[in-house]
């Protein structure tokens, strides 16, 4: 990024700040497969960035992603039991019995045997569970608009149809059960 940076100072040598738009139109303009080179690796650098965010704040929480996961599935779907609940994490029942054990004894999550078959443990959410879960969201929705604030209305707009776009195109490729690889 640096040195697409530098080459649009060299191009505009009286521009020292470029818009995130204009600088877009450059680069379609130069090369499409190097701005597709570029979005690829500042995608991953984002991920990799928000990630180690996302994991400090876990940490100040004493919680984990896959913990966290966890109490996101259990929320939505309550009561679930564990079958369930590892088939839709992708995860082994010796996992989620890992996670539960420790959500469990933070009073996060609470298992019972189920009704109808004694061997059937159903999870759900504890108020301290939920609570949790609330204030995580909330100093996520923080993180995310200290972010946001820094882009301009225009810039939103743009960046909301681009993500709807993507939702589209994987939406369709979930119907069809298949993404084309192309070389």
């Amino acid at each position: 990024m640096r040195y697409l940076t530098w080459a649009v100072s060299k191009i505009f040598p009286g521009s020292r700040h470029l818009t995130a738009y204009r600088l877009v139109s450059i680069l379609i303009s130069v090369n499409r497969e190097t701005l597709i080179e570029t979005i690829f690796a500042t995608t991953q650098q984002l991920h990799r960035t928000s990630t180690a965010r996302l994991h400090g704040l876990m940490g100040q929480h004493d919680i984990s992603l896959t913990q966290l996961e966890l109490l996101l599935t259990v929320k939505h779907r309550q009561p679930i039991n564990v079958k369930d609940l590892a088939a839709e994490m992708r995860l082994t029942s010796g996992a989620i019995t890992q996670l539960l054990e420790g959500l469990a004894e933070r009073n996060y999550v609470q298992r019972e045997a189920a009704e109808y078959d004694r061997r059937v443990t159903n999870v759900s959410l504890t108020p301290s569970g939920a609570q949790k879960l609330k204030s995580l969201w909330e100093q996520r929705k923080v993180m995310l608009r200290q972010i946001m604030e820094t882009l301009s209305t225009e810039e939103l707009a743009i960046m909301l149809r681009v993500q709807e776009k993507m939702l589209q195109h994987f939406e369709q490729c979930a119907k069809t059960k298949a993404i084309k690889i192309q070389r």
